[in-house]
């Protein structure tokens, strides 16, 4: 991966933000998949290629920073930020566990506030889960799963003129699975990772909507010289006529992730052609 010039930052943490590991064959971390094969495998083919903004890293280096300072105070009981290999289909599956005690599995998130109105992702859920089974199959017992948030962008002058603005840092609890039922999502996932792995880079798995970070379109109310909506809807219906002094602005849906937040975009054929069938449509 390549590091694009970056003057603001100094070269240690320069260094920290652009520490990067190539992907290893055969070998799958819980991240990695859970998420979708055709970014998977994009990132291992195009590797070399692939340009990133430093700056753009800093966040994730905080959370790196919090989960080696929590690691050092962990109770001489518990495990820490420990990895753990199995094999599942003819791959290796890897997830590196925070934090384990008293059959609890706590995983630490530096995340912004925003993630907490739609409380445990179904990624997260399923994150915690495979690490469960790695557990277990290392003979030990788990059965509670908890989510350690910490806000990275939290508002004092928010919190006191917001009733629903969740503290500076709070405790998920999330849902666990039936064994049977983790060990049948690991082989279904790693079965789909397999697939594509020989599959040229127009024929992979097409992202879902889910994957991509689908934003539906939507219609606002505007009033003439104002920059916020007065109201917005799903549908223009919804809004009715509007009086005089307003008007209705239509706000086009997208995907966020394929906008600047996925790495392999440049390389990703489903992007381009999407992106050409737009072109001619507004040609």
């Amino acid at each position: 991966m390549i590091a694009k010039p970056c003057k603001e930052l100094t070269a240690p943490l320069l260094k920290l933000v652009t520490e990067d590991r190539r992907p290893t064959e055969g070998r799958y971390g819980v991240n990695a998949l859970n998420g979708a094969p055709r970014v998977e495998q994009l990132k291992r083919r195009h590797w070399d290629e692939i340009e990133y903004d430093p700056m753009e890293r800093l966040w994730m280096v905080m959370g790196k920073l919090l989960h080696s300072q929590l690691e050092g105070r962990a109770d001489v009981n518990a495990l820490a930020e420990e990895r753990i290999k199995v094999s599942i289909g003819g791959r290796d599956v890897v997830g590196v566990v925070d934090h384990y005690a008293d059959e609890t599995i706590t995983d630490y998130k530096f995340v912004s506030t925003w993630a907490s109105n739609d409380g445990v992702k179904p990624e997260w859920e399923a994150q915690l889960n495979c690490y469960a089974y790695l557990l277990r199959a290392c003979g030990f017992p788990v059965t509670k799963l908890q989510i350690q948030a910490v806000y990275r962008d939290w508002s004092q002058k928010k919190a006191d003129t917001d009733k629903g603005y969740p503290p500076r840092a709070e405790v998920m609890k999330v849902k666990l699975w039936d064994p049977a039922k983790v060990l049948d999502h690991l082989e279904k996932r790693v079965a789909l990772h397999v697939a594509n792995e020989t599959k040229p880079d127009g024929e992979l798995t097409p992202c879902t909507d889910a994957e991509r970070w689908a934003r539906p379109g939507k219609f606002a109310l505007m009033k003439e010289g104002n920059k916020r909506a007065t109201k917005v809807a799903d549908t223009k219906e919804e809004l009715g006529e509007p009086a005089k002094g307003f008007f209705i602005e239509e706000r086009k849906g997208g995907y966020r992730r394929c906008d600047g937040y996925c790495e392999v975009a440049p390389f990703c054929p489903q992007l381009a052609r999407e992106r050409e069938q737009q072109e001619k449509a507004n040609a």
